[in-house]
């Protein structure tokens, strides 16, 4: 069943970040609050802490 972003950070499985390289410092970290503040910028590459892994968890972006 999917569920919001928001609930998967009440439900513990991921951590409420987006990680990204910036090209010279690691661990720059994009926080944000709400599901609709967050926005990925084209050509970077971005990873999230998954916190579970008993099952196959997807991730969904929607287009623009």
């Amino acid at each position: 069943t999917p569920v919001t972003w928001t609930e998967a950070v009440i439900n513990g499985w991921l951590t409420n970040a987006i990680y990204y390289y910036n090209g010279s410092d690691w661990g720059k970290t994009y926080s944000f609050e709400t599901e609709a503040e967050a926005a990925l910028v084209p050509w970077l590459g971005y990873w999230i802490e998954l916190k579970v892994d008993d099952d196959t968890y997807h991730l969904r972006i929607p287009k623009p």
